[in-house]
């Protein structure tokens, strides 16, 4: 049983982390300036290379 919920959780790990990845990139993008817009445009940017390297290697 214990290997069925290790494996369920490690399925959630890359989509929480790009979730919380584009939830600080916006965010960061709507409160400042400066280093902020850094932060939004690597982070939302990484997203965009994260999607591009998924469906240039996805098998079909």
């Amino acid at each position: 049983m214990s290997r069925r919920t290790n494996w369920t959780g490690r399925a959630y790990v890359v989509p929480v982390i790009l979730a919380v990845a584009s939830l600080v990139g916006l965010i960061s993008a709507l409160i400042g300036d400066g280093i902020f817009n850094v932060i939004s445009w690597l982070l939302l940017g990484g997203l965009l290379g994260v999607i591009a390297w998924a469906l240039a290697t996805r098998r079909t």
